[in-house]
Protein backbone atom coordinates (compact mmCIF):
# COMPACT_ATOMS: atom_id res chain seq x y z
CA UNK A 1 0.00 0.00 0.00
CA UNK A 2 2.76 2.43 0.63
CA UNK A 3 4.33 1.66 -2.61
CA UNK A 4 0.92 2.39 -4.03
CA UNK A 5 0.78 5.71 -2.49
CA UNK A 6 4.38 6.83 -3.38
CA UNK A 7 3.77 5.76 -7.30
CA UNK A 8 0.46 8.46 -6.78
CA UNK A 9 1.75 10.74 -5.39
CA UNK A 10 4.86 10.89 -8.18
CA UNK A 11 2.30 10.90 -11.04
CA UNK A 12 0.48 13.80 -9.68
CA UNK A 13 3.73 15.56 -8.75
CA UNK A 14 4.54 14.52 -12.53
CA UNK A 15 1.78 15.93 -14.15
CA UNK A 16 2.31 19.18 -11.89
CA UNK A 17 5.60 19.76 -13.12
CA UNK A 18 4.48 19.06 -16.98
CA UNK A 19 1.74 21.72 -16.79
CA UNK A 20 4.35 24.13 -15.13
CA UNK A 21 6.67 23.37 -18.00
CA UNK A 22 4.68 24.17 -20.85
CA UNK A 23 4.78 27.78 -19.71
CA UNK A 24 8.46 27.64 -19.04
CA UNK A 25 11.54 30.13 -20.47
CA UNK A 26 12.43 28.04 -23.82
CA UNK A 27 16.09 28.19 -25.38
CA UNK A 28 16.82 31.61 -26.81
CA UNK A 29 16.32 31.21 -29.68
CA UNK A 30 12.90 29.70 -29.72
CA UNK A 31 9.70 32.35 -30.29
CA UNK A 32 6.85 32.07 -28.22
CA UNK A 33 3.35 33.38 -29.07
CA UNK A 34 1.04 34.05 -25.86
CA UNK A 35 -2.39 32.39 -25.85
CA UNK A 36 -5.17 33.87 -23.42
CA UNK A 37 -7.92 32.07 -22.61
CA UNK A 38 -10.89 33.87 -20.68
CA UNK A 39 -14.71 33.10 -19.61
CA UNK A 40 -16.86 31.36 -17.78
CA UNK A 41 -17.40 27.11 -16.86
CA UNK A 42 -17.21 26.61 -20.67
CA UNK A 43 -13.85 27.77 -20.84
CA UNK A 44 -12.63 25.25 -17.78
CA UNK A 45 -8.69 24.65 -17.94
CA UNK A 46 -8.97 21.61 -19.91
CA UNK A 47 -10.02 23.37 -22.84
CA UNK A 48 -7.90 26.00 -22.31
CA UNK A 49 -4.79 23.37 -22.54
CA UNK A 50 -6.93 21.56 -25.46
CA UNK A 51 -6.22 25.05 -27.41
CA UNK A 52 -2.94 25.27 -26.49
CA UNK A 53 -1.91 21.73 -27.83
CA UNK A 54 -3.51 22.10 -31.12
CA UNK A 55 -1.53 24.81 -31.30
CA UNK A 56 1.33 23.61 -30.99
CA UNK A 57 1.12 20.99 -33.23
CA UNK A 58 0.07 24.12 -35.86
CA UNK A 59 3.47 25.70 -34.58
CA UNK A 60 6.32 22.72 -33.53
CA UNK A 61 9.19 24.98 -33.65
CA UNK A 62 7.82 27.95 -31.24
CA UNK A 63 6.73 27.97 -27.52
CA UNK A 64 2.59 28.85 -26.66
CA UNK A 65 2.40 30.23 -22.94
CA UNK A 66 -0.88 29.96 -21.82
CA UNK A 67 -2.52 32.56 -19.94
CA UNK A 68 -5.85 30.98 -18.43
CA UNK A 69 -8.70 32.85 -16.15
CA UNK A 70 -12.04 31.63 -15.99
CA UNK A 71 -14.79 31.39 -13.43
CA UNK A 72 -18.64 29.94 -13.79
CA UNK A 73 -21.21 31.89 -13.51
CA UNK A 74 -20.18 35.79 -13.76
CA UNK A 75 -21.35 38.60 -16.13
CA UNK A 76 -19.30 40.06 -18.12
CA UNK A 77 -19.04 43.80 -16.06
CA UNK A 78 -16.69 41.34 -14.26
CA UNK A 79 -13.97 42.18 -16.95
CA UNK A 80 -15.46 45.72 -17.73
CA UNK A 81 -13.55 48.19 -16.60
CA UNK A 82 -15.19 51.13 -18.21
CA UNK A 83 -16.48 53.86 -16.10
CA UNK A 84 -20.31 52.94 -15.87
CA UNK A 85 -19.42 50.12 -14.32
CA UNK A 86 -17.08 51.23 -11.36
CA UNK A 87 -18.63 50.05 -7.81
CA UNK A 88 -20.36 47.16 -9.24
CA UNK A 89 -20.21 44.10 -7.22
CA UNK A 90 -21.06 40.35 -7.89
CA UNK A 91 -20.07 37.18 -6.18
CA UNK A 92 -17.71 39.52 -4.04
CA UNK A 93 -15.85 40.47 -7.41
CA UNK A 94 -15.87 43.89 -8.14
CA UNK A 95 -16.38 44.77 -12.03
CA UNK A 96 -13.36 44.74 -13.76
CA UNK A 97 -11.83 42.32 -11.49
CA UNK A 98 -11.66 39.33 -13.65
CA UNK A 99 -10.10 41.46 -15.91
CA UNK A 100 -7.26 42.96 -13.75
CA UNK A 101 -6.60 39.01 -12.71
CA UNK A 102 -6.31 38.69 -16.47
CA UNK A 103 -3.30 41.00 -17.01
CA UNK A 104 -1.90 39.96 -13.87
CA UNK A 105 -1.56 36.22 -14.92
CA UNK A 106 -0.75 37.04 -18.22
CA UNK A 107 2.06 39.00 -16.68
CA UNK A 108 3.15 36.21 -15.05
CA UNK A 109 3.58 34.05 -17.86
CA UNK A 110 5.30 36.18 -20.01
CA UNK A 111 7.67 37.18 -17.08
CA UNK A 112 9.38 39.99 -19.25
CA UNK A 113 9.55 38.58 -22.22
CA UNK A 114 7.87 39.46 -25.39
CA UNK A 115 5.62 37.20 -27.52
CA UNK A 116 5.81 36.59 -31.37
CA UNK A 117 2.39 37.09 -31.46
CA UNK A 118 -0.97 36.83 -28.84
CA UNK A 119 -4.69 35.71 -29.32
CA UNK A 120 -7.60 36.53 -26.80
CA UNK A 121 -10.03 33.41 -26.69
CA UNK A 122 -13.29 34.62 -25.01
CA UNK A 123 -16.46 32.25 -24.21
CA UNK A 124 -18.62 33.49 -21.84
CA UNK A 125 -22.32 35.27 -22.10
CA UNK A 126 -24.47 32.23 -20.53
CA UNK A 127 -24.63 34.57 -17.03
CA UNK A 128 -26.34 37.07 -18.76
CA UNK A 129 -29.66 35.22 -19.17
CA UNK A 130 -31.37 36.41 -16.51
CA UNK A 131 -30.63 40.22 -17.01
CA UNK A 132 -33.45 41.42 -18.73
CA UNK A 133 -31.35 44.51 -19.31
CA UNK A 134 -28.94 42.42 -21.71
CA UNK A 135 -28.99 43.79 -25.22
CA UNK A 136 -27.09 42.67 -28.05
CA UNK A 137 -25.67 46.27 -28.41
CA UNK A 138 -24.97 46.83 -24.76
CA UNK A 139 -22.63 43.51 -24.85
CA UNK A 140 -20.70 44.40 -27.80
CA UNK A 141 -20.03 47.69 -26.55
CA UNK A 142 -18.79 45.87 -23.35
CA UNK A 143 -16.56 43.13 -25.07
CA UNK A 144 -14.72 45.28 -27.64
CA UNK A 145 -13.61 47.66 -24.55
CA UNK A 146 -12.40 44.60 -23.02
CA UNK A 147 -10.56 43.51 -26.24
CA UNK A 148 -9.28 47.49 -26.90
CA UNK A 149 -8.22 47.84 -23.12
CA UNK A 150 -6.51 44.25 -23.69
CA UNK A 151 -4.57 45.87 -26.78
CA UNK A 152 -3.92 48.73 -24.56
CA UNK A 153 -2.41 47.26 -21.62
CA UNK A 154 -0.32 44.96 -23.35
CA UNK A 155 0.97 47.46 -25.43
CA UNK A 156 -0.07 45.11 -28.82
CA UNK A 157 -2.62 46.49 -31.16
CA UNK A 158 -2.09 42.93 -33.31
CA UNK A 159 -3.54 41.08 -30.64
CA UNK A 160 -5.92 38.61 -32.06
CA UNK A 161 -9.55 37.43 -30.63
CA UNK A 162 -11.11 35.13 -31.26
CA UNK A 163 -15.07 34.24 -29.95
CA UNK A 164 -16.99 31.71 -29.13
CA UNK A 165 -20.82 32.33 -30.07
CA UNK A 166 -22.71 30.70 -26.89
CA UNK A 167 -24.72 27.77 -27.72
CA UNK A 168 -28.32 28.02 -28.79
CA UNK A 169 -29.10 26.52 -25.06
CA UNK A 170 -31.85 29.09 -24.36
CA UNK A 171 -32.66 30.83 -27.42
CA UNK A 172 -35.94 31.37 -26.00
CA UNK A 173 -34.64 33.86 -23.58
CA UNK A 174 -34.02 37.70 -25.27
CA UNK A 175 -31.53 38.05 -23.37
CA UNK A 176 -29.29 35.07 -24.79
CA UNK A 177 -30.26 35.67 -27.80
CA UNK A 178 -28.82 38.70 -27.60
CA UNK A 179 -25.94 37.80 -26.09
CA UNK A 180 -25.16 35.86 -29.61
CA UNK A 181 -26.01 38.94 -31.41
CA UNK A 182 -23.50 40.98 -30.26
CA UNK A 183 -21.17 38.50 -30.62
CA UNK A 184 -21.09 38.12 -33.94
CA UNK A 185 -21.62 41.90 -34.07
CA UNK A 186 -18.10 42.75 -32.44
CA UNK A 187 -16.31 39.66 -34.74
CA UNK A 188 -17.65 41.45 -37.65
CA UNK A 189 -16.93 44.95 -36.80
CA UNK A 190 -13.86 44.86 -34.92
CA UNK A 191 -10.10 44.24 -36.14
CA UNK A 192 -8.48 41.05 -35.87
CA UNK A 193 -11.87 39.55 -34.41
CA UNK A 194 -13.49 36.38 -35.96
CA UNK A 195 -15.86 33.89 -34.22
CA UNK A 196 -16.50 30.45 -33.75
CA UNK A 197 -20.05 28.39 -33.82
CA UNK A 198 -20.82 26.19 -30.53
CA UNK A 199 -24.14 25.31 -31.36
CA UNK A 200 -23.04 22.14 -32.88
CA UNK A 201 -20.80 21.35 -29.65
CA UNK A 202 -22.23 18.11 -27.57
CA UNK A 203 -23.66 18.32 -24.52
CA UNK A 204 -25.33 15.40 -22.48
CA UNK A 205 -24.62 12.30 -20.97
CA UNK A 206 -26.46 9.55 -22.74
CA UNK A 207 -26.57 8.48 -26.62
CA UNK A 208 -30.11 10.35 -27.07
CA UNK A 209 -29.13 13.46 -25.66
CA UNK A 210 -25.80 13.73 -27.24
CA UNK A 211 -27.50 13.17 -30.65
CA UNK A 212 -29.94 16.10 -29.40
CA UNK A 213 -27.61 18.45 -29.07
CA UNK A 214 -25.62 18.16 -31.76
CA UNK A 215 -29.30 18.39 -33.88
CA UNK A 216 -30.70 20.67 -31.62
CA UNK A 217 -30.35 22.90 -28.43
CA UNK A 218 -27.69 22.00 -26.67
CA UNK A 219 -27.49 22.32 -22.81
CA UNK A 220 -25.80 25.03 -20.93
CA UNK A 221 -22.82 23.39 -20.71
CA UNK A 222 -20.90 20.85 -23.16
CA UNK A 223 -19.49 17.19 -22.28
CA UNK A 224 -16.28 16.21 -22.96
CA UNK A 225 -16.56 16.27 -26.66
CA UNK A 226 -18.14 19.19 -27.15
CA UNK A 227 -15.29 21.08 -25.11
CA UNK A 228 -12.77 19.21 -27.41
CA UNK A 229 -14.76 20.22 -30.32
CA UNK A 230 -14.51 24.20 -28.97
CA UNK A 231 -10.87 23.96 -28.34
CA UNK A 232 -9.71 22.71 -31.54
CA UNK A 233 -12.42 25.41 -33.32
CA UNK A 234 -10.07 28.12 -31.20
CA UNK A 235 -7.03 26.32 -31.90
CA UNK A 236 -7.99 26.78 -36.05
CA UNK A 237 -9.42 30.14 -35.88
CA UNK A 238 -6.03 31.32 -33.82
CA UNK A 239 -3.57 29.48 -36.21
CA UNK A 240 -5.39 30.78 -38.99
CA UNK A 241 -5.24 34.81 -37.61
CA UNK A 242 -1.84 34.21 -36.75
CA UNK A 243 -0.71 32.85 -40.37
CA UNK A 244 -2.70 35.70 -41.71
CA UNK A 245 -5.32 33.68 -43.34
CA UNK A 246 -8.79 35.07 -44.06
CA UNK A 247 -11.43 34.21 -41.84
CA UNK A 248 -13.33 30.91 -42.99
CA UNK A 249 -16.81 31.49 -44.57
CA UNK A 250 -18.14 28.75 -41.79
CA UNK A 251 -17.37 29.44 -38.66
CA UNK A 252 -17.65 25.65 -37.98
CA UNK A 253 -14.57 24.92 -38.95
CA UNK A 254 -13.08 22.22 -37.99
CA UNK A 255 -16.76 20.76 -38.66
CA UNK A 256 -17.85 18.20 -35.75
CA UNK A 257 -16.94 15.51 -39.13
CA UNK A 258 -13.60 16.24 -39.17
CA UNK A 259 -12.37 16.09 -35.74
CA UNK A 260 -12.03 12.88 -34.02
CA UNK A 261 -14.04 13.39 -30.48
CA UNK A 262 -13.46 10.95 -27.35
CA UNK A 263 -16.70 9.88 -25.71
CA UNK A 264 -17.88 10.46 -22.38
CA UNK A 265 -16.57 7.22 -20.08
CA UNK A 266 -19.05 4.62 -20.78
CA UNK A 267 -21.30 6.48 -23.38
CA UNK A 268 -21.54 5.61 -27.33
CA UNK A 269 -21.18 7.69 -29.83
CA UNK A 270 -24.37 7.76 -32.14
CA UNK A 271 -23.31 7.41 -35.32
CA UNK A 272 -23.97 9.84 -38.17
CA UNK A 273 -26.68 9.97 -40.03
CA UNK A 274 -27.03 6.78 -42.71
CA UNK A 275 -23.79 4.89 -40.85
CA UNK A 276 -24.08 1.54 -40.17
Amino acid sequence: MPHLLVACLVLVFAETAAAGDANAPAAADKPIRLLICSGQSNMPTTTAIGVRTALEKSFPDEQILLAHVAKGGLPIILWSKLPEHAGLIHDSIPAGGMYDKVIAEVTKVLAGRQPKSLAFCWLQGEAERGNVKTTSEGYASILTSIITRLRSDLGRDDLDAVIARISDAQNNRPAWKAVREGQVAVAANSPRCRWIDTDDAPSGDTPEKIAASIAGPNDIHYNQQGRELIARRFAAAVAAAWRGEPEPADPNTPSASDVTLPAPASVPVPAPDGAK
